[in-house]
């Protein structure tokens, strides 16, 4: 399946445009188009999604933590993976990504980005902001 493929249900422009060993791709919402409606939940992403996050320490099953996280996890989650898509449609990998770029309307959910197991896990940025302020 090609980039264009891969994008092919949300718009009638290119999803990604290659130009030699560089792929840009164009903005990628978090928006299911096999269901046809913005992801808002946990509940809207496949099982082995909430697999990965539950390992990660979110889906707490804690309604005060889930309600404030859920949203912002979950796209972030969502659109990683439709960019993990359209870069190995075209042949690459998510390690040959040198640049993301993510709006947030509420920087309140900056902190719940660092999700499903694309981005450093909570963990592994704590210990490495750790080792900034010891160095």
């Amino acid at each position: 399946m090609t980039a264009s493929q891969v994008g092919a249900p949300l718009a009638n422009y290119l999803a990604a445009r290659r130009v030699g060993d560089m792929l840009y791709p164009s903005g990628v919402i978090a928006v299911d188009p096999a269901a046809r409606r913005v992801v808002t939940s946990y509940d809207d992403l496949p099982g082995s999604a909430s697999a990965a996050l539950k390992s990660l320490g979110y889906i707490t099953g804690q309604i005060s933590v889930d309600v404030i996280e859920a949203p912002a996890v979950a796209q972030s989650w969502f659109v990683l993976n439709r960019i993990r898509e359209l870069v190995e449609a075209e042949g690459g990998q998510m390690r040959g990504v040198f640049k993301l770029l993510q709006y947030f309307r509420d920087l309140r959910h900056l902190a719940s980005a660092g999700i499903g197991g694309m981005l450093p896990s909570q963990a592994s940025r704590a210990a490495r902001n750790d080792a900034r302020r010891s160095g």
